[in-house]
């Protein structure tokens, strides 16, 4: 005679299905929150990279009677022409990395997921290059006002005594990961500015304007950028500037 107390030996199948459920359910809720916390993390350190290049370069301007570095990565052009800022850097930032390929050194973020990554052989060719081996060298671009690439001599200041609100201009910020762009280091943001939401498409083929989250050539998209001062914010083009006389970019603007 069997017990009523005899146990079963096996769940039925609505009982596996509603596990199954369950665990799905639990699966589509955690992967996107540990994706975004990866994401956070991934910034959050590309920022610390941010500061330590803003520490190396004050460094470097005391021993260089206070000038700053400047771009040399074309865009679309020749592939390399004098000494990059990265390479300026070298004995300042100890986080550059060294790639094993003679003198080339990059400074990557953890947020770059470009497919330009050299050097050649490996990632693929810059759109537009004259010298089918240059690849990415920088994740990190400079603000060309703060360069010797600035169109207009007057728009050039490169010297830190030059520029009225350090705190207020931005000097670093993360180059496009597609795009002629890939391999400059440096971005033409004195032609970007009318509205907002102009600006933002402008820039999207230059720089990463929504690096951390966002569409790309929103106004509303999200990317680390670092100013004179040595702080970096994480913030929108929009929260960056209003129009040509109102902006973090140009030093001699209002922001």
């Amino acid at each position: 005679m069997r017990s009523r107390y005899q146990f079963r030996a096996a769940f039925t199948l609505i009982e596996l299905l509603v596990v199954i459920s369950i665990i799905a359910l639990l699966v589509g809720i955690l992967l996107p929150v540990l994706s975004n916390a990866r994401q956070s993390a991934k910034a959050m350190s590309c920022m610390s990279n941010m500061r330590q290049i803003a520490t190396a370069h004050y460094t470097y301007m005391i021993d260089n009677g206070g000038w700053m570095i400047d771009a040399s990565l074309s865009h679309g052009g020749s592939s390399h022409s004098g000494t990059t800022w990265i390479e300026s850097l070298q004995d300042y930032w100890n986080d550059i990395q060294d790639s094993g390929f003679g003198d080339e050194v990059r400074a990557r973020s953890p947020l770059d997921e470009s497919p330009h990554w050299g050097p050649a052989p490996q990632g693929l060719s810059i759109p537009g290059a004259s010298d089918p081996d240059q690849r990415r060298r920088t994740s990190y671009g400079l603000n060309d006002f703060l360069t010797t690439s600035a169109p207009f001599a007057f728009m050039r200041h490169t010297q830190l005594d030059h520029i009225p609100a350090p705190s207020a201009t931005v000097h670093i910020l993360l180059m496009a990961e597609e795009g002629e762009f890939a391999g400059a280091d440096h971005v033409h943001s004195s032609g970007w500015f009318g509205t907002p939401e102009q600006a933002a498409l402008r820039a999207a083929d230059q720089c990463q304007t929504n690096a951390v989250r966002g569409e790309v050539g929103s106004a509303d998209g999200v990317s680390n950028w670092g100013f004179l001062d040595g702080h970096v914010e994480q913030t929108t083009l929009r929260e960056l500037g209003t129009g040509p006389n109102q902006n973090y970019f140009n030093p001699d603007a209002t922001p």
